[in-house]
């Protein structure tokens, strides 16, 4: 993936460093809170290269990333040709999977439809990546039955502020998300309610500022917020066959976090020359659903085990986020 981060998040993720890139350009913001913070403030970590390589040019920060003009950002078509055009791989685009045919506690194929024809690709191992909500669905329109497939449906509590700034400009960094700010994240306080990762962004989602020559001066921040898995928060397939997701409520383990995190973050940002910070946008569940197919070691609790294989069939393996138990403090990688 060819990852563009600094050195120095081994202090806090042990393992990491050696990364295939520098990290991405800080701006002015960001450069006064490193020197004011420098074990808390870090350049974001990101697939998107800082520097060119190949046919991939580097970041041109335009925060188009869904679709990267300059083909900077990982994906499988700019870095795993190696894999796509392996002579052993089929790559059956524009299919729907209906179903995993289980005998003898084995899962000898998968059926699914293409073009309006139904086929059936048999093989030893069964590999289910289909995100957090449709990969329950397709286990319980196969037969399989768990008290927990579909359920603990889960991501981080996402709220947006704009702090406004006297006399610094904004948006000069390399990339969408120019930095994170650890402040708020590990502690004891995670016994009583969710940790808190602060995101400097890169990118105007709510305009420029509107007063004449400071349209630069206003710095977006995304907070997540660690929250708690709920079983009553669960993927269901309605009578249609579609996904029916039911989030009750937030819990109470992230709301708090959200609010503690909001309280704190005037100090958080002592070293800039802030003039007010408002909050823009407070979204209950994030991007990265995971959680309803959870991995444990009990086959009673849990759907997978450690290696992400299916308690019961052990030939199924299930990726992606759907195995998370929880949502952990930083998003999912």
């Amino acid at each position: 993936m060819h990852i563009a981060a600094p050195e120095d998040l081994g202090q806090h993720y042990p393992g990491a460093g050696q990364y295939a890139q520098p990290p991405h350009r800080m701006n002015d913001i960001d450069k006064i809170m490193k020197a004011a913070q420098p074990d808390m403030h870090f350049a974001m970590p990101n697939g998107r290269l800082s520097r060119p390589l190949g046919s991939r040019g580097a970041c041109c920060g335009t925060a188009e990333c869904r679709w990267c003009p300059v083909d900077a950002k990982f994906t499988a078509l700019n870095s795993m040709q190696h894999v796509i055009e392996h002579p052993d791989i089929d790559i059956c685009v524009d299919s729907k999977v209906e179903y995993i045919d289980v005998q003898n506690k084995s899962a000898r194929a998968i059926r699914f439809v293409n073009g309006g024809k139904e086929y059936t690709a048999r093989g030893d191992l069964v590999v289910l990546g289909a995100n957090g909500i449709h990969s329950p669905i397709l286990l319980a329109q196969s037969g399989f039955s768990h008290p927990v497939i579909g359920r603990y449906i889960h991501e981080k509590i996402e709220c947006t502020v704009e702090a406004y700034l006297n006399g610094v400009d904004n948006f000069g960094g390399s990339t969408i998300t120019t930095c994170m700010n650890l402040s708020l994240l590990d502690g004891e306080h995670r016994r009583d309610h969710g940790a808190a990762m602060l995101f400097f962004e890169n990118n105007w989602t709510y305009g420029m500022r509107p007063d004449y020559g400071r349209w630069r001066q206003v710095l977006p921040i995304t907070i997540n917020i660690e929250v708690l898995p709920q079983f009553a928060s669960v993927v269901t397939r309605s009578s249609d066959g579609r996904p029916h997701v039911s989030f009750p409520k937030q819990s109470d383990y992230g709301s708090k976090g959200l609010k503690v995190a909001l309280d704190k973050l005037p100090d958080v940002l002592r070293p800039l020359p802030i003039e007010r910070i408002e909050v823009r946008q407070i979204d209950q569940i994030a991007v990265h659903l995971q959680g309803t197919l959870r991995m444990g070691s009990d086959p009673k609790e849990s759907v997978v085990d450690a290696g992400q294989i299916h308690h019961d069939v052990r030939n199924l393996v299930v990726v992606g986020s759907s195995v998370f138990p929880t949502s952990g403090s930083s998003p999912p990688a």
